[in-house]
């Protein structure tokens, strides 16, 4: 099997990447929230406004990797993500393989068909990068390569803010293997950007003293249950990843006595202080995050696509007990893995429209900027909110003479920021919720003229529990 899995591996991963890049061809809207367009945007205008490649909310790592594809457009950003995943499959198969698995080719198939993990693949948004420089680190650890493990590692906050906990968790990883001259280079990461940022910042320690998340936007999400990932996780992975995710995790317990013993093994040392910490110090960070309001996030099965090829991994594990299960019986042994394999493969089908379609927020804003584009208007400076705005305008967003985005009106006329004749794009969402500017404000507003109002095909609601709709105003 072992030799199998040499030629196996490699065929499944080319079948998988022509068929992603099928699904892309055939898709005709965008997946991943705003926030996957904001990621684009930076990525695709860093080279004119190279300002952007540090910026700390458009997490560096991803914009200066990602920032070549995007000069391609949308697509060309979502082809580097799509390259991200498979990698990040073939790392998890990589380490599988390290650890003896059977079966290790799996791997592969769970990474990239876990229902949240695919869905965020065909995004710009930053989760499936870090899950990269996560799995990449283990599997140079597990291979011995323990100070490129600990390089790689410490670029990982710069994919994401929470990696940070990834370098503290590395450390006893390390220290156990009295790798002490490994521990140094876990400070790369820092180093290189610290420097790197200093003639923008004019300050070493930007990373934490510019961290754009703050306690307005906790005030603006709110706070949750401590346990809101753990009761979606029927959700993140569907219960065919989920069940035999449990089924590894007994396994693995089960086992612990007989891998304490074999603590001086690397599979063991990876298992017990990497993966499995890796995995569910992640969940634990964000759920405990959401429970207190802090740091303004907003609870999001998509962040689990950090660790999701440690819990194919894990998931691996529980697929080995159950085939070794039917080991007495060639057919059923077959028809078993095959059955699995079909279960998980079509799961994220049933998670989320594939090939992508325009979602309906997407659709209101681009009709308004097909009307925008034909209109005598089109060549009015913009005010708006929504970075949807300028991705179906296509221009560029940071050029302040064609548009400027506003994040917060709160005690602001906003006819103030405009010069007559010069126009306000308001949004729902971002500009009536999160920008605390009411439409009905601008209605009454003397300084302002109402050109029209767009609304979806079918209402529905924001968060905040407005309808949604999008308008523009001329002063």
């Amino acid at each position: 099997m072992k030799s199998l899995n040499k030629y196996i591996a490699p065929t499944v991963l080319l079948i998988i990447a022509i068929l992603l890049i099928v699904l892309q061809w055939l898709s005709t809207g965008i997946s991943g929230e705003t926030d996957s367009v904001t990621h684009y945007q930076m990525a695709r205008y860093a080279f004119k406004h190279p300002e952007y490649f540090l910026n700390h909310w458009g997490k560096p790592l991803f914009t200066i990797l990602s920032s070549p594809l995007a000069q391609f457009g949308y697509t060309g950003s979502v082809a580097f993500n799509l390259i991200c995943g498979l990698l990040s499959a073939w790392f998890a198969y990589l380490i599988a393989k390290r650890m003896e698995h059977r079966y290790a080719w799996v791997a592969i198939v769970f990474t990239i068909f876990t229902p949240v993990y695919l869905f965020i693949m065909f995004s710009s948004l930053t989760e499936i990068l870090f899950s990269l420089v996560l799995i990449s680190a283990i599997y140079l650890f597990i291979s011995k390569r323990f100070i490129w493990s600990a390089i790689i590692i410490s670029l990982i906050p710069f994919a994401r803010t929470e990696g940070m906990m990834y370098i503290i968790l590395f450390i006893p990883a390390f220290a156990w293997m009295k790798q002490y001259k490994s521990l140094p280079f876990l400070l790369t990461g820092f180093i290189v950007f610290s420097i790197a940022g200093w003639p923008l910042y004019h300050d070493l320690l930007w990373f934490f003293t510019k961290m754009p998340y703050s306690s307005s936007g906790s005030e603006l999400y709110g706070s949750g249950s401590f346990w809101y990932y753990f009761r979606k996780m029927d959700y993140i992975l569907k219960y065919p990843l989920l069940l035999l995710s449990i089924t590894g995790l007994i396994f693995i317990v089960a086992n612990i006595k007989k891998g304490l013993n074999n603590l001086r093994d690397i599979k063991y040392i990876t298992l017990y202080f990497l993966i499995i910490p890796c995995f569910f110090a992640f969940i634990l960070v964000q759920s405990f995050m959401w429970w207190r309001g802090l740091m303004g996030v907003l609870a999001s099965t998509r962040f689990m696509a950090c660790i999701l090829p440690l819990s194919a991994i894990i998931a691996l594990t529980g697929f080995e007990w159950v085939m070794a299960k039917f080991t007495a019986n060639r057919t059923l042994h077959v028809l078993s893995g095959i059955l699995i394999l079909s279960l998980v493969v079509y799961q994220p089908f049933r998670y989320g429209i594939l090939p992508t379609k325009i979602a309906r927020n997407f659709a209101v804003m681009e009709k308004l900027a097909n009307w925008l584009k034909t209109s005598p208007y089109h060549e009015c400076r913009v005010i708006y909110t929504d970075p949807m705005f300028p991705h179906y305008m296509d221009i560029d967003p940071f050029d302040q003479l064609k548009c400027f985005k506003i994040y917060n009106y709160q005690n602001t006329d906003p006819s103030s920021l405009l010069k007559p004749g010069e126009l306000l794009v308001w949004d729902a969402q971002f500009a009536g919720f999160e920008g605390l500017l009411p439409f009905d404000t601008l209605v009454k507003n003397n300084n302002l003229k109402l050109l029209k109002v767009f609304t979806p095909e079918e209402d529905f609601t924001i968060i905040g529990g407005g309808k949604y709709k999008v308008a523009v105003f001329i002063k």
